[in-house]
């Protein structure tokens, strides 16, 4: 798994996999569109907030803290990712 991940994002491989997939169920997860929004919404935030250096609690969070402290990934392709 990953092995198509560079080398340096590798280790992160199963927290970006994690927050793609919160992600796409967040669209599915209910009916109602604005919880699906709501937790859009949340991902958003995190992201700002990880961006932003904010201490990360909840564990996919974290995993996207230390993507960004110790690679260079770009963040505004996860932002798009939850703006899709």
């Amino acid at each position: 798994m990953g092995a198509n991940f560079p080398a340096k994002i590798r280790p992160y491989y199963y927290g970006i996999n994690a927050f793609f997939l919160e992600v796409l169920k967040s669209r599915e997860i209910s009916r109602e569109r604005s919880i699906a929004q709501t937790r859009l919404h949340w991902w958003l935030q995190t992201l700002t907030d990880v961006e932003n250096g904010k201490r990360a609690r909840e564990p996919v969070a974290r995993v996207l803290q230390e993507v960004k402290d110790n690679t260079k990934v770009n963040f505004k392709l996860l932002h798009r990712l939850v703006d899709y």
